[in-house]
């Protein structure tokens, strides 16, 4: 049997599907029983006139031989052994798949694959024989809602599998492809799987190497997508050209509600079209394009999609060049805007005499629906201290957010008095709801490791509705979190006897 190379996958997608598929036996499966079952055991002869890749990895037409199927059975599969009930866990399944393929199973894989909902394999250091075998997995299992894969080394052959794999599994709504430096041949996999499956709701896809002209794959299956809510494409390489299908997929989908564009190329052109795109769209209502250079051009034309109809509630535009006059022009707009609540705008060159007469304007709005105001890294002085405040007399739900806030990567410090006032609402919130704060994080927790990481408090606080803003969560958690390493561990939560105060 020949070495396996990234190009040239032990087994295609659609070998491995068959043997799978026809016997399941061999993987530890068992008598089939159950809805799942009836698709283990149906005719899979539609594989053999599925796409796959070639050596080259241009997709070929794979009619499979029944010599090189048999080839693979006999080199891969020990089929005898004794008969064992249907495991529609999944767990058998990858251990056998772990053996035949000659990798160590994860402990946490076989945990979760019995009784949890998420599998997270973040950086588990998972090369594409690895990927696989997780991946027949999935197919049979029917409870894991997420799976999470980044920062591992998919390769051509773990995408694959992952694409194959997603195509029969109808259960899983969150997946993270993040940092596997996939390119486009995996920005191809990734638009077959929006294509292929209606089921997921939440799909990462940052840090992967994506450009331009990977943009095109992704996009047009997003747009035409009846069921993705969340999709970040943060830390590529998407610039002008990506701009423009992205600001294509914003005025035609109706059904995405969160967008994270952040950390890429964009310029100007591609500000203008995003923005274009923006004004028909009245359904998005998270949009993160900080980090790229929209200038001031870009902010000019997000100011008058603002103005639309859009009903975008949290706009982060920091660190994207933008001067006084940018953000003059984002501050005016929102005079016509009854929707947005939440502006980032930090990190970028706005004078004192800006900051100054922004306040003034916001004065003038009577019915400003604005909450947050974020100019981290901006300095001002003392006069609009002292503006700021009668502002807020106005509009005291506004909260405005400037100077510098991060010591060259330290911990955040919050003002005493900040994080008290915090504290309180989430403590008067625990009181009006009868809770405790360890039944609340136990909410939060989704894997059961007791650990509660800053997404998933974040996640969490969103889904039991407490009235504080995204500024109060990162403030809360800062408090709680008593070591600073980015984690609530419950035994070292501030809690009092009965565990409702701190």
């Amino acid at each position: 049997m020949t070495c396996q190379t990234e190009e040239e996958p032990l087994m295609s997608p659609s070998v491995g599907w068959m043997f799978l598929f026809s016997r399941p036996e061999s993987f530890g499966l068992g008598t089939p029983v159950g809805p799942r079952s009836r698709a283990v055991t149906s005719d899979f002869s539609w594989l053999r006139a599925s796409t796959t890749l070639s050596g080259s990895g241009r997709p070929v037409s794979s009619k499979i031989s029944n010599k090189e199927i048999d080839d693979d059975l006999e080199t891969l599969l020990d089929i005898t052994g004794a008969h064992l009930p249907y495991d529609d866990t999944g767990q058998r399944t990858y251990e056998r798949a772990c053996r035949k393929l000659g990798v160590v199973p994860s402990s946490v894989c076989l945990r979760k694959l019995s009784n949890g909902k998420v599998i997270d394999l973040c950086n588990y250091g998972m090369e594409p024989k690895g990927v696989i075998a997780v991946s027949l997995a999935m197919v049979i299992n029917c409870r894991v809602t997420t799976l999470n894969l980044q920062g591992n080394q998919l390769g051509r052959a773990g995408i694959l599998y992952v694409q194959k794999m997603m195509s029969e599994n109808e259960t899983i709504t969150d997946l993270v492809l993040s940092n596997n430096k996939l390119r486009t041949f995996g920005a191809q996999a990734i638009g077959a799987i929006l294509k292929d499956n209606r089921v997921i709701r939440r799909l990462d896809i940052s840090g992967n190497e994506f450009t331009d002209t990977d943009a095109t794959f992704i996009a047009k299956p997003v747009e035409e997508h009846i069921g993705l809510r969340y999709l970040k494409l943060s830390h590529n390489s998407f610039g002008d050209v990506a701009g423009k299908a992205f600001g294509d997929l914003l005025a035609e989908n109706s059904i995405l509600q969160e967008m994270d564009l952040s950390w890429n190329h964009i310029r100007r052109k591609g500000a203008v079209s995003l923005a274009k795109g923006l004004k028909e769209n009245a359904y998005l209502k998270h949009l993160d394009i900080s980090w790229n250079g929209l200038e001031d051009v870009g902010a000019k034309t997000i100011a008058e999609a603002l103005e639309g109809h859009c009903i975008l509630q949290e706009l982060d535009m920091s660190c994207n060049r933008i001067s006084s006059v940018g953000f003059l022009h984002l501050m005016k707009s929102l005079e016509r805007n009854d929707d947005l609540k939440v502006l980032k705008i930090a990190r970028n060159q706005i004078s004192e005499a800006a900051a100054m007469a922004a306040l003034g304007l916001l004065k003038s709005f009577p019915d400003l629906e604005l909450k947050e105001l974020d100019m981290s890294e901006v300095t001002l002085g003392k006069v609009f201290l002292e503006k700021m405040r009668e502002a807020q007399e106005i509009h005291p739900h506004l909260q405005i957010i400037y100077g510098y806030k991060d010591s060259f990567g330290k911990r955040i410090i919050k003002p005493k008095e900040t994080i008290e006032k915090t504290l309180a609402v989430f403590k008067t919130f625990l009181q009006n709801s009868n809770l405790r704060i360890i039944d609340i994080f136990s909410r939060f927790d989704d894997d059961g490791s007791c650990v509660i990481t800053r997404d998933e408090f974040k996640e969490g606080i969103k889904l039991a509705g407490m009235p504080i803003s995204a500024s109060q969560i990162n403030c809360l958690f800062t408090a709680l979190d008593t070591d600073g390493d980015g984690e609530i561990i419950f035994s070292k939560a501030p809690l009092n006897e009965d565990g409702r105060a701190y």
